[in-house]
């Protein structure tokens, strides 16, 4: 607050005032927060996700163990089945629920207009708010920038169209459209 001598004075905060952060994965009342996880191969354990999104106060949980290519989720598949407007999808990461940035902004599209939100607990997305709708949106719409300017640059690069590399996967790991493992 300015005074009236152009002096800033500190501000009182009430006690109703919480950080963004503590109220990230607060859900409205009535609203059913779905979890989901995935791991790419049978030897990869479940468990940090599952602690995760249990913390985050999911009521149900769904799973796969696939690679992040594979087409047929069928956990994601009943997941979104169950998903009811007001409710929300929970990840650890943005990477578990899509082969690439298309199909997530594809997804995140497909449940918005359901009036279901998406938040990710590592990424800090939260859809179901208005600021973090706008995030994402951003977010989408520079990926797809970057993801045309580096098409009509004609420049071969070694982590595929949408630059996102596989973490551990070569360069030469023939990874189609940015697919995310």
């Amino acid at each position: 607050m300015v005074g009236s001598a152009g002096l800033h004075k500190p501000m009182h905060l009430s006690s109703a005032y919480k950080p963004c952060s503590a109220t990230f994965l607060q859900p409205r009342a009535g609203t059913v927060l779905v979890g989901y996880m995935r791991v790419s191969t049978s030897e990869q354990n479940l468990a940090l996700q599952r602690d995760a999104l249990a913390g985050a106060g999911c009521d149900r949980f769904y799973e796969d163990i696939c690679s992040g290519s594979v087409t047929e989720r069928p956990g994601l598949s009943r997941a979104l089945d169950h998903l009811r407007s007001g409710d929300a999808l929970v990840v650890w990461k943005l990477d578990r629920i899509g082969r690439s940035l298309g199909h997530v902004v594809e997804l995140v599209d497909g449940l918005q207009s359901k009036g279901i939100g998406l938040k990710v607990l590592t990424g800090g997305i939260d859809t179901t708010s208005s600021t973090g709708r706008l995030v994402f949106g951003i977010f989408a719409t520079l990926a797809e920038y970057v993801e045309r300017a580096i098409m009509r640059s004609g420049i071969a690069l070694p982590w595929g169209p949408s630059g996102i590399h596989r973490r551990g996967a070569p360069h030469n790991s023939g990874l189609q459209g940015g697919a995310l493992a």
